[in-house]
């Protein structure tokens, strides 16, 4: 009767241990491989370098691709302008995203602009996305999303 009981006190402490060890692991935060540095380092000026000297096509992919580690959707007050690093901080809505494409575009040598949707009240709300062209192509480029076409 004694080793039995010795026995299940024995694998009862084994469990909370086990319990207790998967607890201490979860709640360990673990830097995830240099999230800081890839999230806040970037720069304007980077996204540009990185992105010059390619088509069209592959400049608008290569805007979307640079800024999606940084891409937070934030509903913004259009009353306020974000900074480049004011957008990697807190995010922004449709508005301040087209925006930054448009400059970057711009400044990539490309025609750009910004298109914005009305809404319909009680149906959608208004919308913002940027395009950027060239003489042959055109790119609309809506938060993560890109579409470019041929120019008719």
């Amino acid at each position: 009767m004694k080793k039995e009981t010795s026995n299940c006190l024995c694998f009862v402490f084994l469990e909370i241990s086990v319990f207790l060890i998967i607890i201490l692991a979860l709640s360990i935060d673990l830097p995830k491989e240099d999230e800081e540095e890839i999230n806040w380092g970037i720069t304007e000026g980077e996204i540009i370098e990185t992105c010059k000297n390619l088509n069209l096509t592959e400049s608008a992919f290569c805007l979307r691709d640079s800024l999606k580690p940084i891409y937070i959707y934030n509903v913004t007050d259009d009353k306020l302008d974000l900074t480049f690093n004011e957008l990697k901080e807190r995010g922004g809505d449709c508005r301040n995203w087209a925006f930054l494409y448009e400059e970057l575009g711009e400044n990539l040598g490309f025609n750009t602009t910004t298109v914005r949707n009305e809404g319909v009240k009680d149906l959608y709300n208004p919308h913002r996305y940027a395009v950027i062209w060239d003489e042959e192509n055109y790119c609309r480029l809506d938060l993560m999303n890109v579409k470019c076409k041929e120019r008719e």
